[in-house]
């Protein structure tokens, strides 16, 4: 063989060398999920687990449909996946009965490669022949995008929408210079038929966008419908299409969505504006370049994931908008925390800028483009470190004493050895050692155990942060609370409702990526895990959607422009801050459970008497500070990574904008601000001592 035949052969064997670890790469990816039906023991089991969204946080929804045909039974539902979250859920099948349930898996650490199975027990008996394979979505670019589950009849071509998300979203994570290689051309999407759908909003916890057209939002069952727009009071964006027309001229719509029930929500709808068309319009599409004018090499740290990339060319550049102008193509509208935007076509035709567009339409909130992702929405991530752990932490729960420790130690090993030995052999019973050594590490154990135990206690100490967004005509709120445990004895378990999601937050100097543990929802949805572990900082973010029928009655202005409040709800508030429609506003403070109050108008020039309030927040924040900043300065953030912090979440965000007087001042016609004195039933899913805690309730009346 001659030199350039083997220098052929080696450059081609050199080759294979790189593409087939690649290979080898993209076939773990899990497959598509699949509807999949399952007999056995007299039972017809259907098992749909195609979804989209839950790779940052959410619960991810297996629904199931079974029909017994034998006598009465009790079947149990169970997912198992090593090192990772078991869930599982018993229901009592009557003869001839069919059951339609969804078991939620709630998507924390980052082990979900390979997927899991889902097994079935008949009166506690394991039955091998009824298994299905679970995939969970993957993630399909190194940078956070929206996931998309559109609910329709008819099959979707995700073309236009993958191109824009990927484009729209590099640019908002600081990847703009970054090329698109290893970035797979489709996105975190998925199509379904409006057949099994949820029957709570915990299912669409994990997504962004939910696509619906309005002849099958009206269709679908009460239930299911609710469902998805207490997601959206939640936070999520509800894409209605085919309305047919402008979303304000359309009754059906506005039928559907409840606005008449609602406080909580836009007072009209919002066209799409010319200036984010034109944005849309004016997008660059070309591969990002050099500043030599040459493609840039793809970065390192962006792996490869899913299927050959599509590199975007110049000729997507030139791709029109075909969407019309204004409120013929879409508006949208706020409903609580979340939003609806409604397209008077099919959404799912249009094209990359079309997308653009909408991206950028809806990019006007607070955090920008952030919230509609979910990291940036909710300002966690579980299967992330947190960086501003260190920044909520109960009060009085100090670091582990290092110095004290230190200095135990080296006072128990001068007096177990040198002291000992010393005193042993002047009066010549070295023999005694066998005795002394155990007996003095048993009162330096029990000294130590007796201090720990007097110091912190045995309980469970917990601090915690919430808002409550109250709509009080449609008699729902939104409880959105970010809690910090420490418990001398760790709880053996973790109990919440099932309208309550439940995220785990990890610090910043964990390196755990994997949290095991089960999960029951027979009648509640129970964690057996070790979630607040035993003298360890904990925390966890909760986001509940239940109903409360309390209010705050506040009556118009008299003649002395003095306005009263009725305080229905079942907690004092220490202070509330009024916004009539006429956009004046009100101070009152310390209004009982039940009582009442007259308050004057709050002229611009009292703001001096917020201060208390203000305080009152500036005390709070101001808890552990410090280590907050020192852990994020030590830890850092790598180029184009975007930092995961509770300030860019609805949470922090909503109690943000009233740390100073201007903030009150914000307050929209119709509506109020308060601080709770007491705990408004936060979920902590155990027995807590609550102190030093801050609660804070926003309403329209």
């Amino acid at each position: 063989m001659n030199g350039r035949a083997r220098g052929s052969r080696s450059g081609w064997l050199a080759k294979v060398a790189v593409i087939v670890p690649v290979l080898v790469f993209v076939s773990t990816e899990p497959v598509a999920a699949q509807v999949q039906r399952l007999t056995g023991e007299d039972l017809d089991i259907l098992v749909d687990s195609r979804w989209a969204g839950t790779h940052y946080g959410g619960y991810f929804p297996v629904r199931i449909r079974v029909k017994n045909n034998a006598a009465d039974r009790q079947v149990t539902f169970r997912i198992d996946r090593q090192r990772s979250v078991s869930v599982s859920r018993v229901i009592d099948l009557g003869s001839g009965a069919t059951t339609e349930l969804t078991l939620l898996v709630p998507r924390v650490g980052s082990n979900w490669y390979g997927g899991a199975e889902l097994n079935v027990e008949v009166n506690g008996r394991l039955v091998e022949g009824l298994v299905s394979r679970v995939e969970f979505p993957g993630q399909h670019s190194p940078w956070p995008e929206s996931s998309l589950l559109v609910i329709s009849d008819d099959k979707v071509d995700f073309d236009g929408f993958d191109k824009a998300v990927h484009a729209f979203f590099r640019t908002q994570s600081g990847w703009a210079r970054a090329s698109s290689y290893g970035v797979s051309s489709e996105s975190d999407r998925q199509w379904i038929t409006p057949t099994l759908l949820p029957r709570t909003w915990l299912a669409y916890s994990g997504l962004d966008l939910v696509a619906v057209s309005l002849a099958t939002l009206e269709a679908i069952d009460p239930e299911q419908r609710d469902a998805i727009l207490g997601w959206v009071e939640t936070g999520g964006h509800l894409l209605v299409t085919e309305v047919g027309g402008p979303a304000s001229e359309s009754d059906r719509l506005s039928t559907v969505l409840g606005f008449a029930d609602r406080a909580a929500a836009d007072d009209e709808w919002t066209a799409a504006s010319s200036a984010s068309r034109s944005v849309a319009e004016g997008f660059d599409l070309s591969p990002p370049k050099s500043r030599q004018g040459s493609a840039i090499a793809p970065p390192a740290k962006i792996p490869t994931v899913g299927p050959a990339p599509e590199e975007t060319t110049t000729a997507d550049a030139g791709t029109a908008i075909t969407w019309p102008e204004g409120a013929a193509a879409f508006s949208s509208r706020a409903i609580q925390q979340g939003r609806v935007v409604a397209f008077a076509g099919d959404p799912m035709t249009g094209s990359q800028r079309d997308w653009l567009w909408f991206f950028g339409s809806q990019s006007d909130r607070p955090a920008g483009g952030r919230w509609l992702e979910w990291q940036g929405r909710h300002g966690m991530s579980t299967q992330k470190r947190q960086d501003d752990f260190l920044g909520f932490t109960v009060p009085g729960v100090g670091s582990v004493p290092v110095v004290a420790f230190l200095l135990l130690i080296t006072v128990f090993s001068v007096v177990i050895g040198p002291v000992n030995f010393i005193l042993l052999k002047r009066r010549g019973q070295l023999y005694l050692m066998v005795v002394t050594v155990p007996v003095i590490a048993v009162v330096t154990s029990v000294v130590m155990v007796s201090y720990a135990l007097v110091s912190d206690g045995i309980g469970i100490q917990s601090l915690t942060r919430s808002v409550t967004f109250l709509d009080q005509r449609n008699e729902t709120a939104v409880t959105m609370a970010r809690v910090a445990f420490f418990a001398g004895m760790g709880p053996s378990a973790l109990e919440f409702p099932r309208d309550t999601a439940v995220y785990p937050v990890s610090p910043s100097r964990d390196r755990r990526t994997v949290r095991t543990g089960s999960v029951d929802w027979t009648d509640r949805q129970v964690f057996f895990n070790d979630w607040v572990k035993t003298r360890t900082r904990s925390q966890l973010y909760t986001v509940r959607r239940h109903q409360l029928r309390g209010r705050i009655g506040i009556s118009a202005a008299d003649d002395q422009g003095r306005v009263s409040v009725d305080n229905g709800l079942e907690w004092r508030l220490r202070f509330l801050v009024v916004a009539d429609t006429n956009g004046n506003h009100y101070l009152a403070q310390n209004i009982p459970a039940g009582g009442s109050a007259t308050v004057e108008k709050l002229a611009t020039s009292d703001s001096r008497r917020l201060t208390p309030i203000l305080n009152l927040l500036s005390e709070h924040y101001s808890v552990a500070q410090e280590m907050a900043v020192a852990s994020q300065e030590s830890r850092g953030t790598r180029p184009g990574e975007l930092p995961v912090l509770f300030q860019t979440g609805i949470l922090e965000v909503s109690l943000g904008a009233f740390r100073d007087a201007s903030g009150f001042y914000r307050l929209p016609p119709g509506s109020y601000v308060a601080i709770v004195d007491e705990d408004p039933g936060i979920e902590r899913g155990c027995g807590t001592e609550d102190k030093e805690s801050l609660h804070l309730l926003l309403g329209r009346y």
